[in-house]
């Protein structure tokens, strides 16, 4: 019959070959997640979506993950008993971490329509190369995420009528990048009664983007806790990290 220190061992070897193979899978994962963070279509939605300072926290946690997932492949072969109560310590943390930033991120997520709205009325129709730092970033922001994703104002191309620049407030125009067949090289932006736009809007598109980026976090909280499982019972059952 099997005694409690048979079971233990069995358990403990277990736990540290999935811990092995899980550490491999996350560093890849936060390497996808980092790249993904600071894509350039991700990066402007962020920035439109005034939620910035997630991309900061993303980036810093994927580096963050990247440590772990290497001290838990390291942790599966060395028996160190400092080495799992750190590495416990540090999913312990982590999984307070993700909590922290799925919750300071939903509202920011959820609100993408409101933030488009302000950033709507700094969209610069002249691509001045003189005008403010925030509003060219604005102005391309939106030309690359309209282009990108082939998509045209918040809700619907309706939304531009009311950001149309002064004296062109009448006439049915939108921005180059709502537009499927661009004008003239200098002409700055495009007649919707003339040429083919985009119809549908950004925000379903960027707030689904968004969201997924949620996930993504909330999937790594998920791992932080199965992976604080794993090591209590790696470091509950197996005698021999009392002789180390």
């Amino acid at each position: 019959m099997l005694s409690l220190e048979d079971i233990g061992r069995y358990v403990s070897y277990s736990a540290k070959r999935v811990l092995f193979i899980v550490g491999m899978i996350v560093i890849l994962s936060s390497i996808l997640m980092l790249g993904s963070s600071h894509k350039g279509d991700n990066s402007i939605l962020l920035e439109l979506a005034d939620a910035s300072i997630i991309s900061s926290f993303v980036m810093s946690f994927g580096i963050y993950l990247i440590v772990i997932a290497a001290v838990c492949v390291f942790a599966a072969y060395v028996t160190n008993i400092q080495t799992i109560k750190l590495l416990t310590l540090m999913m312990v943390l982590n999984v307070a971490i993700s909590v922290g930033l799925l919750v300071s991120s939903s509202y920011k997520f959820n609100n993408v329509e409101s933030k488009l709205d302000a950033s709507q009325a700094k969209y610069d129709w002249s691509h001045n190369q003189n005008s403010p730092d925030d509003i060219k970033m604005t102005t391309k922001a939106w030309d690359d995420v309209q282009t990108s994703m082939r998509c045209c104002g918040i809700r619907s191309s309706e939304d531009w009528k009311i950001h149309r620049p002064p004296g062109h407030k009448d006439e049915s125009i939108l921005p180059i990048s709502c537009c499927y067949n661009k004008p003239e090289p200098n002409q700055p932006y495009c007649d919707e009664s003339t040429i083919s736009n985009f119809a549908e809007g950004c925000a379903i598109g960027m707030e689904f983007r968004l969201k997924v980026m949620n996930l993504s976090l909330f999937f790594f909280a998920c791992f932080s806790f199965v992976i604080s499982i794993l090591l209590g019972l790696v470091l509950y059952y197996n005698s021999e990290f009392e002789h180390n």
